[in-house]
């Protein structure tokens, strides 16, 4: 067997890490809409890693960068994205803003590829996708 091959099946799972501005206001965010900070450490009082999740997706953060993520999607496979979207459509207020700021970019549709999908960004302008593809069934 390849060598690679074989100590790949050691890969547990990945965790993106995002670069992002302002740590502080970024964990916030995404605990208010429903992450699990899972890990976090600080030096010299200044926060430097985080890692959150929401259900098996999982993602990392560290300071530093001085503008948002440019050309990446992050994308969470879900058998619920119908009862995630009015989830976070229920965070909407009735003026239309919302708390924490959650910004749609698409409502819920069918795409093209299949399955059922829509999308927010964060407060860095992340884009959050949530798909549930065809064969992943909604779970009871």
């Amino acid at each position: 067997m390849n060598a690679v091959a074989d100590a790949a099946r050691s890969v547990e799972k990945s965790s993106p890490m995002l670069i992002v501005p302002d740590m502080e206001a970024t964990v916030r965010w995404y605990t208010a809409i429903g992450f699990t900070l899972e890990d976090s450490y600080e030096d010299a009082g200044e926060l430097i890693f985080a890692r959150l999740s929401l259900g098996k997706g999982e993602l990392t953060l560290s300071p530093g960068a001085s503008t948002g993520p440019q050309n990446v999607r992050l994308w969470f496979l879900t058998g619920r994205v119908d009862e995630l979207y009015r989830v976070f459509k229920g965070m909407q207020q009735a003026d239309g803003s919302v708390s924490p700021e959650v910004r749609f970019e698409e409502e819920v549709y069918e795409p093209f590829y299949g399955g059922r999908q829509f999308s927010i960004r964060d407060l860095n302008g992340m884009p959050l996708i949530f798909w549930q593809p065809a064969w992943l069934r909604p779970s009871d």
